[in-house]
């Protein structure tokens, strides 16, 4: 029973650290949790791709897969945007998950590459800009 109890509490402490919208995190947290992220994703959608022609079971474990980066993403996200800017952080993960589902659909123009700049100047932002004074950075 008591072992039950240690597995579900260390089940919860994943999920709060990794896939909860609570708390916040450093510039060098999220740049390795988006690199990670990336890794993940990329490995996801070659699942997917790969499964799409050999094995509907390859594709389905990557799409649930994709999903969980997706999640994973989109809270690391919010937490350095909790951290930068509070008031705003909806604003800010909004913000970017539109400019990630724009590239979904990069077809090479002009107007694609403005909108990667976007993105990376904004990762550049969280992963550089300082916490304000008054929402001291928790250590995750």
């Amino acid at each position: 029973m008591n072992n039950q109890n240690n597995q579900k509490s260390e089940t919860s402490e994943f999920q709060k650290k990794y896939l909860d919208f609570s708390g916040r995190i450093r510039g060098s947290t999220y740049f390795f949790r988006a690199l990670l992220a990336n890794i993940l994703a990329f490995v996801g959608g070659y699942l997917c791709g790969w499964g799409w022609y050999m094995s509907f079971a390859t594709l389905i474990f990557g799409a649930v897969m994709l999903f969980f980066v997706l999640w994973y993403n989109l809270a690391t996200v919010y937490k350095r945007a909790n951290a930068i800017d509070p008031k705003n952080v909806r604003i800010w993960t909004g913000a970017t998950a539109t400019l990630s589902a724009i590239l979904i659909f990069d077809d090479g123009s002009p107007l694609f590459t403005i909108v990667n700049l976007l993105g990376i100047i904004v990762h550049i932002y969280f992963i550089f800009q300082n916490a304000k004074p008054e929402t001291e950075v928790e250590k995750n």
